[in-house]
């Protein structure tokens, strides 16, 4: 697996403290290459499945939810993020409403869909995903280190 191959070495190199792996779908499978070329250190691989359940399920609907949160929290920090046009148009391209962001009848945040975010940009928000994803490895770290 040659993604599998490229990040291990892109661990090693940059001397990372974990590879977190969007896992849902095909992502499955890129975790469990990654874990096979790290046999040692296979628990450094993080899997985050933005459809699985939230950690706080009183909050969040899903984990892709609870993530979105951590990450507009940390902006409200003194942060300093790459002046990128791509992230700030998959940022921009989650709104409030029908078919949007929204709470259920219990009030959980719900992310805007995908497939609603793919229509209005013309492409899937995966920068903006990468960037979400990492913070999965909160939870990593609380639980341990292990999944």
């Amino acid at each position: 697996n040659v993604q599998a191959d490229w990040l291990v070495q892109q661990y090693r190199n940059f001397q990372m403290d974990v590879i977190v792996i969007d896992s849902g779908g095909l992502g499955k499978g890129l975790v469990d290459a990654c874990r096979l070329r790290m046999r040692n250190q296979a628990d450094r691989v993080v899997p985050v499945n933005f459809g699985s359940g939230a950690s706080n399920a009183v909050q969040f609907g899903n984990k892709r939810a609870e993530l979105h949160f951590k990450f507009m929290m940390w902006l409200q920090g003194s942060v300093r993020m790459p002046n990128d046009k791509l992230i700030q148009e998959e940022c921009a391209a989650y709104k409030w409403g029908s078919g949007a962001c929204r709470r259920d009848e219990l009030t959980r945040l719900f992310m805007t869909p995908k497939e609603k975010i793919r229509a209005e940009i013309g492409r899937s928000p995966d920068r903006l995903d990468a960037v979400v994803n990492s913070f999965g490895v909160n939870d990593y770290a609380l639980q341990g280190g292990k999944n």
